[in-house]
């Protein structure tokens, strides 16, 4: 770095200066300070008259550059940090100052500005850059500029009149920044090619779902054309022929092998048949009425025996395998069945929680009471407000047991965390389920609900995803009843079928409550029974006083 000499010139005063010391160049102001040190300016810096030099007051005679200086430096030693103290920024400034106190300057002896000015700002800057990333080179750098922007006095004899700075990165800082950047591309890229891949996976997955259906109805089908043909030899040969018209050959061989079997396996019976009759013969064990059926059995031989057996069908291949032990336990069920009941917690619905925790201990005592019904029957209690929370986990219905009572809800109703919550709680149960039985029924979600959600349409991406059977492998049935504030468009959105929305008419909420757990313990134990009994198909009847909310959206009085 240059330097920028301040005091340009010095030397001793004598009692009659020579011309050229008495003539003032305009850049330049004269200092004069006297023996026991005291600075004097004489005239704004003029040189001193003929009577000063006479007098003899001065001993030392300083010339001062008073020009404007004009520089571009590099701060390399120090450069500012950036925020972390990490990486730093690359400093050039255009810089532009004056001695504005030549006396302070001779009276501080100051023999370099630019030094003085260097320091100054490499001072500010490392006050200023830390508070910006990086990455916000350019807010750092208007900071800076902003700061200096009015000019500034140095130390009261130096104007820094202008001051422009660049900053930029650090090769550090530029590395960083790069491999942060290509990571974001590699991400955006990889994003990419996962929506691709997810895609070309579910399409493949479309394919063979397509390609599996078309098995099964081919095999379908030749189950029915097989069913009621006998399947012995010869019919397993006629079948083959069938399908491979071109293999007469192999097919004529074969069974001529076979035809070859069953004559000598024949004849090997009837040697054992006539072993037998001259062993009898020859111990005497003949009786006279004995010889006529031992004589047909020799003469029509086991060609009749073979001819006498039962055939098997093709239906019969696909009789279910005996348990082992050749009986069935006592104990078994034909499934389990979970049920979750869904209850609206929101402040809308509070008038209701009284009569919703005595409705829902009449439902756990109903089940509990019902043994067959509790041995299929699994149930959990979930409610919801501005968040769900589970009541009861997944569990056997027992005697004595007591759900924890809601307390009155102080949210909106948020139909979103409810359904995810089941997102979360159903495979888990599921697979717990599982360890109990071999056949588990589709979920069943029996929903309360007395308020319109407040998050609409968050909700309904959160249903479609819980109801989506390609999706969730235990996607539930849901029964949704609206009380209350409660739309029927809302309840028919829910609802996984039309037939499984319905709006209370009555506008007493109490009532309405006490109704649907009726309607509850109802619809769990028939299901239970019709479990039991063999019947998945049984029918759904609505809570009384209420009214499917298709029927109310197709009248014209009802609306939404």
């Amino acid at each position: 770095m240059t330097t920028v000499p301040l005091i340009v010139k010095a030397e001793p005063v004598t009692r009659f200066d020579r011309r050229e010391q008495r003539r003032r160049n305009p850049a330049v102001a004269v200092v004069y300070a006297t023996s026991d040190g005291m600075v004097d300016i004489i005239g704004g810096g003029k040189p001193m008259t003929l009577t000063d030099q006479v007098a003899g007051r001065y001993s030392m005679r300083y010339e001062v550059d008073i020009s404007d200086h004009h520089r571009t430096v590099e701060l390399r030693t120090a450069p500012p940090p950036a925020k972390g103290g990490i990486y730093h920024f690359t400093t050039q400034l255009n810089i532009g100052f004056r001695v504005c106190d030549p006396g302070e300057v001779v009276r501080r002896h100051v023999k370099d500005g630019l030094q003085v000015v260097c320091d100054y700002l490499m001072y500010v800057l490392h006050e200023i850059c830390p508070d910006f990333a990086i990455e916000e080179a350019k807010d750092a750098q208007d900071a800076v500029n902003a700061r200096f922007r009015q000019g500034t006095t140095i130390d009261g004899y130096l104007d820094l009149y202008q001051c422009r700075a660049r900053l930029g990165l650090d090769a550090d800082a530029t590395a960083y920044l790069k491999a942060k950047e290509q990571a974001d591309r590699d991400l955006l890229v990889k994003a990419a090619e996962h929506r691709v891949s997810a895609n070309t996976a579910r399409q493949e997955n479309e394919i063979d779902l397509i390609k599996q259906s078309g098995d099964l109805e081919r095999r379908a089908r030749e189950h029915d054309a097989l069913t009621g043909r006998v399947l012995d030899a010869h019919g397993v040969l006629a079948l083959h022929l069938e399908k491979n018209p071109h293999d007469t050959l192999n097919a004529v061989n074969v069974a001529a092998e076979l035809e070859t079997r069953q004559h000598a396996a024949i004849e090997a019976a009837d040697q054992r048949h006539w072993e037998k009759f001259q062993f009898l013969a020859d111990k005497n064990l003949v009786q006279a009425v004995d010889v006529a059926p031992i004589r047909d059995r020799l003469i029509t031989g086991s060609a009749q025996v073979q001819a006498s057996l039962p055939m098997g069908s093709a239906s019969g291949w696909d009789e279910p395998l005996p348990h082992a032990g050749g009986t069935v336990p006592a104990g078994s069920v034909p499934g389990l069945i979970p049920i979750y009941v869904v209850i609206d917690g929101s402040c809308d619905a509070a008038a209701g929680t009284a009569r919703v925790n005595a409705g829902l201990q009449s439902l756990y005592d109903a089940v509990a009471a019902d043994a067959d019904v509790a041995r299929v029957v699994r149930l959990a209690v979930l409610t919801y407000s501005d968040r769900a929370t589970v009541r009861m986990a997944m569990q056997a219905v027992r005697n004595g047991q007591r759900p924890p009572p809601m307390e009155p809800g102080t949210g909106p109703a948020r139909l979103a965390v409810a359904f995810e919550r089941l997102m979360d709680c159903i495979p888990d149960d599921a697979v717990a389920l599982k360890k109990e039985t071999s056949s588990l029924r589709r979920p069943q979600v029996l929903l309360l609900s007395g308020s319109q959600p407040s998050d609409d349409p968050r909700w309904r991406e959160s249903y479609s995803e819980l109801v989506d059977r390609d999706r969730q492998r235990y996607a539930p049935d849901v029964i949704a009843c609206g009380i209350g504030a409660a739309a029927p468009r809302t309840m028919l959105s829910i609802a996984t079928r039309p037939e499984l929305a319905f709006v209370s008419l009555d506008n007493d909420i109490h009532t309405s409550v006490d109704r649907f757990w009726a309607f509850a313990q109802r619809r769990v134990i028939e299901y239970g029974r019709a479990i039991l009994d063999g019947d998945q198909n049984a029918t759904i009847v609505g809570p009384d006083g209420f009214r499917p909310a298709a029927e109310l959206l197709a009248s014209p009085a009802q609306g939404d």
